[in-house]
């Protein structure tokens, strides 16, 4: 076990006994003057910035690190005109002998003999937070975020002969200086043993008595008895259907807790993931299940994940459950996960999840046309599970049911919208002029992320007859920009990146400026969630399949 010290700025640094990391007694590390490209060393070495263009930033320590000595640094500067974050890792050459340095570490370096390294959890990328990495004898690399450890890294790297830190500065990160630990843990030795003799003599720490009261209120909070009645917000969308009672399997994941009746489920205060909750019995085919956002934080990034998997949470040892959900896809049952489901939910939005026969899963949000997002194996029985994760909460299972999603009395309503969403989304479809009895048609419904790509078949069909073309005459720049304006412009590089093809649209604007992946950046991560073309809000990112 480790003993936390906290300092005046609020990171905590821990102090590890047993086989735990240790801190070395050779000088304090620095970068070595072996660097990329757009690479400068700064600082008397202990600080190294990325200048122009997004790569080329690969940087390694000026000597080999021992077993287990942490690796400490700080994230000094970001920039949103990029997206992907740093690599850190390992490598057995010497820098000094390495005559050229790719763009990338990964997979330029990686792909060879004696490279060793992996990206970093985009959420943990921001600004001044603190980043430390260590190996052990067994070639385990772990890693922690402000002096919180967050376990296993990667592993399968050759500890028989000397290693030096890489790190490659990529994307988003643009600066970061070396930190020694030992520097910090020792300012606050003293303190650390001045409140380990308050706490012996009670009457010496009435400083601790704040902590007390605010501990024994959130254990107390957590300790309350629930009914089934409990933080139930009136159904708007679901209202009319009739369910069957469906509640949440006893196994959950460890930052977790369920009601009395396992209707509700809430992840605890200061936790952002290990959220997982599943389905007490396996989906039926046909049958409809709806859950029901009840609270929501916005001190968080990403939002609720969804899957399905043949694994019975009974035999499950969610303990062992990873935090990123998309690392349930390496295990060895069959799990299909999509995550940001919901697009950051809102309390009270109602989400309906439904397996077909053919293996179809259909997704709605809030009575709107349920789109297909997975697919999944439906010859086998399949649990449904969330991650309450992110900015997600609190929510509620509702329960199951056979009526559809969209009801007649919302037919006319529904064909209203879609004519307004197919007037303001004309540039997305390049359609001049359009029938009548066209307009009657839904619009495409936006697109989950999930970590099975699924090839959408309602995409818009660029061949549909447009307006009989104009005499041939120079075309003017129109200031709104579309597909056809990239077109013209002989280019269809991505806009941030310039590496990468556009594949995408954004919604609700129109623009077909940016690849897939600097998209969901610009709209979910530091991009502000702002077309870079028109700065229109960014509602979704569809994806697109040229023919």
């Amino acid at each position: 076990m480790g003993q936390g010290q906290s300092n005046p700025n609020g990171s905590t640094f821990y102090a590890f006994g047993g086989t735990g990391p240790h801190h070395s007694s050779q000088p304090p590390l620095k970068f070595n003057n072996k660097h990329g490209d757009n690479c400068q060393i700064l600082r008397d070495g202990s600080q190294a910035k990325r200048g122009e263009s997004f790569c080329k930033g690969i940087v390694f320590s000026d000597r080999p690190v021992e077993i287990g000595e942490r690796v400490c640094i700080r994230l000094t500067e970001l920039s949103i005109r990029w997206s992907g974050v740093l690599r850190l890792g390992f490598s057995s050459h010497n820098p000094v002998s390495i005559q050229n340095l790719p763009k990338y570490a990964c997979p330029d370096l990686t792909g060879k003999p004696g490279y060793w390294a992996k990206a970093l959890t985009e959420r943990y990328a921001e600004s001044n937070a603190l980043i430390h990495y260590y190996f052990t004898s067994n070639g385990d690399v772990h890693f922690g975020v402000n002096g919180v450890d967050k376990g296993l890294f990667f592993s399968g790297v050759d500890t028989r002969q000397p290693l030096w830190c890489m790190i490659d500065l990529y994307g988003n990160c643009t600066a970061i200086e070396m930190v020694d630990m030992r520097r910090s843990l020792n300012n606050f030795a003293g303190e650390s043993s001045q409140q380990e003799s308050a706490q012996s003599t009670p009457e010496l720490a009435p400083h601790l008595l704040p902590d007390t009261i605010e501990n024994v209120s959130n254990a107390l909070n957590n300790l309350t008895v629930s009914n089934s009645n409990e933080g139930h917000v009136p159904l708007r969308f679901n209202s009319l259907s009739q369910f069957h009672q469906l509640g949440f399997h006893s196994s959950t994941g460890p930052n977790v807790t369920l009601n009395g009746d396992r209707s509700i489920v809430w992840r605890h205060d200061d936790e952002y993931s290990n959220g997982y909750v599943f389905t007490e019995q396996p989906v039926r085919l046909g049958q409809r299940f709806v859950i029901q956002i009840l609270s929501t934080e916005n001190m968080y990034i990403g939002s609720l994940a969804f899957g399905l998997t043949s694994c019975d949470p009974a035999l499950l040892d969610t303990s062992g459950l990873p935090e990123d959900s998309d690392m349930l896809l390496d295990r060895p049952e069959y799990w299909v996960v999509s995550k940001d489901v919901a697009n950051t939910p809102d309390v009270g939005d109602e989400l309906s999840f439904l397996v077909n026969e053919d293996g179809t899963v259909e997704f709605s949000k809030n009575g709107a046309i349920p789109s297909v997002f997975m697919h999944v194996d439906s010859s086998v029985n399949l649990w449904a599970f969330w991650d309450v994760y992110g900015n997600t909460q609190r929510l509620r299972l509702v329960g199951s049911t056979s009526d559809p999603v969209i009801r007649p009395d919302q037919i006319r309503q529904d064909s209203v919208a879609s004519r307004e969403n197919d007037r303001n989304n004309m540039s997305m479809t390049d359609l001049v002029d359009l029938d009548q009895n066209t307009l009657d048609t839904p619009p495409v419904p936006p697109r989950s992320r999930s970590s099975h790509t699924i090839v959408n078949r309602t995409t818009v069909n660029p061949s549909l007859p447009t307006n009989p073309p104009l005499p041939t005459q120079p075309e003017s720049p129109q200031p709104s920009s579309s597909r056809g304006q990239d077109s013209r412009n002989g280019s269809d590089e991505c806009k941030i990146c310039y590496e990468a093809t556009v594949d995408c649209v954004l919604y609700m604007c129109g623009h077909m400026c940016l690849c897939y992946q600097c998209a969901l950046q610009q709209w979910k991560g530091r991009g502000g969630g702002i077309c870079p073309m028109c700065r229109e809000v960014i509602q979704d990112v569809i994806k697109i399949y040229k023919s």
